[in-house]
């Protein structure tokens, strides 16, 4: 499924709301949602508008809940949450996988 995308530059986000951690959700909901497109080619499926929306919402908080415990327990700025839980789940990766060539 094709989304309708509306581009809006940062700068103009921040300036208008004053909110850089929305601005922040929102890109990572677009590149999640550009993932889902990736997955939709590559196994030949069609999710309509719902589904889409009902993933990306499950996922968005999920990820949310997970950065602020981080966040709240290690006493850091929210940021720094999502990069701590970020380059854990890559080296956890890189421990169960190995090192590909």
């Amino acid at each position: 499924m094709k989304t309708k995308k509306r581009k809006v530059r940062k700068e103009d986000y921040i300036r208008e709301t004053g909110n850089k951690r929305g601005y922040i959700l929102a890109n990572a909901g677009g590149v999640t949602v550009s993932y889902f497109e990736w997955v939709q080619n590559l196994q030949e499926l069609l999710w309509n508008e719902e589904e889409v929306l009902e993933r990306l919402t499950r996922i968005m908080q999920k990820s949310f809940k997970e950065v602020l415990e981080i966040s709240l327990s290690k006493k850091i700025p929210m940021r720094t949450a999502a990069l701590v839980l970020g380059i854990g789940r890559v080296a956890e990766a890189t421990r169960l996988r190995g090192i590909y060539p």
